[in-house]
């Protein structure tokens, strides 16, 4: 039977919450200071994340972010998976994202040479 987190050898965070993490993270160290966390989040929530695996006294284990993190997790483990699938979905988003940007930019700015051209005719 398990009384309480110390009997647990080994705990597996998955949030998209920073929130959430940072509670279990502070949760965990007062109760289980010893037991190893590793946690899998969220690219949005990695950055309010990271710290605790960074910081002067890491409290994560192991700590991967994103799709992208999980991907090369996969990758080095040899095993591939739904993270090496969605990789390529995600590049080909961020790809095309970039390219609406760009042509967005390009039209704006032509836009403002043929507005400056009217003025000087």
């Amino acid at each position: 039977p398990v009384g309480g987190l110390s009997d647990f050898s080994l705990i597996v965070l998955v949030t998209a919450s920073p929130d959430s993490a940072r509670a279990w993270l502070e949760q965990t160290q007062t109760y289980a200071a010893w037991v190893p966390v590793i946690a899998a989040v969220s690219a949005g929530a990695a950055p309010l994340v990271r710290p605790y695996a960074e910081g002067e006294s890491p409290r994560l284990s192991g700590f991967i972010n994103g799709i992208l993190g999980a991907m090369q997790y996969e990758q080095r483990a040899g095993t591939p998976g739904a993270a090496s699938r969605l990789a390529g979905g995600l590049n080909a988003g961020l790809i095309a994202a970039a390219a609406l940007i760009a042509i967005g930019n390009f039209i704006y700015g032509l836009g403002g040479l043929l507005r400056s051209w009217k003025r000087r005719a």
